[in-house]
């Protein structure tokens, strides 16, 4: 238990201790008029005694979830960090992983709103295109009114030594950011029952480039 927390419990402790012996001094005779000042006096006190004693296990139950609960948690939470590469226009090699699939208003623009895209992104191991293929993104991304957003949906599918399974992830996602937020809403395999978020960051390439690599840091805890 910290210090802090050992001397806030000990001064409730002596507060408590002092009313509770202040009390048995009325067992001393003592005129009528003080007797009764005194009796009011204790069971005031007494009262009070009581409100400290439950303070005191309040305290002592709120310590120890805290300590307990933010070792739990720091054990619990799992890190992955991969690269997802996005490749806008095919080149030797390298298909391209974006794809229009409906537009409700003729407009092909990828920001037009009404617009429904399909895609399916590769994950490798480094921000290198001839790294290790450790899994695929495939997903859908449709784009909202307010500018140069995205509503986006993926099924992370990741096979490595340690994991092999799916992660389920969505995000409104900004284009021009530097990074954006995904919340992980379950998986399965060796991702079942697990939820958390993920941070994308940009690490090579760009809009104006045939491709763009995302750097991944996903972070999970199981329910």
């Amino acid at each position: 238990m910290p210090l802090r927390g050992q001397r806030l419990l000990l001064e409730l402790g002596s507060t408590a201790y002092r009313h509770s012996n202040l009390a048995g001094l009325l067992e001393i005779d003592a005129p009528s008029s003080l007797t009764s000042q005194l009796s009011s006096d204790s069971e005031e006190m007494a009262g009070m005694s009581v409100q400290l004693r439950a303070c005191t296990c309040l305290l002592m139950v709120a310590i120890s979830i805290s300590e307990s609960g933010a070792a739990v948690d720091a054990k619990k939470v799992k890190k992955l960090e991969f690269y997802l590469h996005e490749q806008f226009i095919s080149e030797p090699g390298y298909p391209a992983t974006d794809v229009l699939a409906a537009s409700a208003t003729g407009n092909t623009s990828t920001y037009a709103f009404g617009n429904l895209g399909i895609s399916e992104q590769v994950i490798r191991d480094g921000v290198s295109n001839v790294s290790t293929i450790i899994g695929r993104a495939p997903g859908t991304f449709q784009p909202n009114k307010q500018e140069r957003t995205f509503a986006l949906y993926k099924l992370l599918t990741l096979q490595t030594k340690e994991w092999n399974g799916t992660l389920v992830v969505f995000s409104d996602w900004i284009s021009d950011a530097p990074s954006n937020e995904w919340t992980v809403v379950g998986g399965t395999g060796t991702f079942r029952m697990m939820r958390g978020y993920a941070i994308n960051t940009k690490a090579d390439g760009s809009a104006q480039t045939a491709f763009i690599t995302f750097k991944w840091e996903v972070f999970l805890t199981p329910y």
